[in-house]
């Protein structure tokens, strides 16, 4: 199968495939619909679980978020913000105070319809007692959550914060069932284009598609996906190279030039849209000192 790879859309870090491929939140346009994605992904853990109050790596990051689970909002490839769970939202003037009209018509993988008691009690799970989660002061930020209707949400921040919907598509902010939380995070039960056959954490996961998805065929190409944890680089190196999986992620600079030699093989580097930042404590050394500012300034290529 031979696929064209929408170059925008590919994750920052590069991939490389023997058949250019993706799941849901890297759109492809794809020749031929259905057959089978293997992919063979680093940063697996054998605590990993569906708590997405816990993901912290690219193996659950990659499966939960939008596979196997939805957020309420999206960012695009091209940095753009667009409704998953959420169709629309609107502010108030001081944008303290928001509305968002969920999608109608979304299930559960168990069959449970989708609305607005799952979407305050998933993000409550993130500021619960004893709860790790590092999208905590995201939801401390709400100081209330009201069900308007079965699909629609008001929120009130203690401030304004004209980046709250963005701040919604966060990998953590997973969208749980309410009373059913528990349950969804031991077996792996959420909206997402793609159910749980098998989960052996640290190991593999299998998904398959699921039919008459509300993102009807606009993303999941492939009928069935099965995940491979291959955390050492070059073991993930041979089996691209081998034919053992179609893709791969985390593609070692080094070895670069000997995958580029291997006519089955394609690499994919492109710009994301991943921010990263150096905070830097102005009032301390060395930092106080604008000079030093300056230098590490101009020392990155931004671009």
């Amino acid at each position: 199968m031979n696929f064209n790879l929408d170059r925008r859309s590919v994750l920052k870090t590069g991939a490389a495939a023997a058949a250019a491929t993706t799941m849901t939140s890297i759109p492809v346009k794809a020749a031929k619909k259905g057959g089978k994605l293997r992919i063979g992904i680093a940063g697996a853990n054998t605590s990993d679980s569906w708590d997405g109050r816990t993901h912290s790596d690219s193996f659950m990051i990659t499966l939960g978020h939008g596979a196997v689970f939805d957020c309420l909002t999206e960012v695009a490839a091209d940095g753009s913000l667009k409704g998953e769970l959420a169709e629309s939202w609107e502010a108030s003037a001081d944008a303290k105070t928001w509305t968002f009209k969920l999608r109608k018509g979304v299930t559960f993988h168990n069959g449970k319809a989708f609305g607005a008691d799952d979407v305050i009690e998933s993000l409550k799970m993130h500021t619960a007692e004893g709860a790790k989660s590092a999208a905590k002061p995201i939801v401390e930020a709400i100081t209330e959550m009201t069900k308007v209707s079965d699909s629609e949400v008001k929120f009130v921040l203690k401030a304004g914060n004209a980046d709250f919907p963005f701040l919604l598509s966060d990998y953590h902010i997973l969208m749980y069932p309410a009373g059913g939380a528990d349950e969804a995070i031991a077996k792996g039960i959420g909206t997402g284009l793609y159910s749980v056959v098998s989960f052996d954490p640290g190991v593999r996961c299998t998904l398959k598609r699921v039919a008459g998805h509300y993102k009807g065929d606009d993303a999941g190409y492939f009928d069935e996906v099965e995940a491979i944890a291959i955390n050492d680089s070059s073991a993930r190196q041979n089996a691209i190279m081998t034919g053992q999986v179609d893709v791969i992620n985390r593609v070692d600079f080094k070895t670069e030039a000997l995958m580029k030699a291997n006519p089955n093989v394609n690499i994919f580097e492109v710009t994301g849209n991943q921010h990263y930042t150096f905070p830097m404590q102005t009032k301390l050394s060395p930092f106080d000192d604008l000079q030093v500012r300056k230098s590490l300034k101009h020392a990155i290529n931004r671009q």
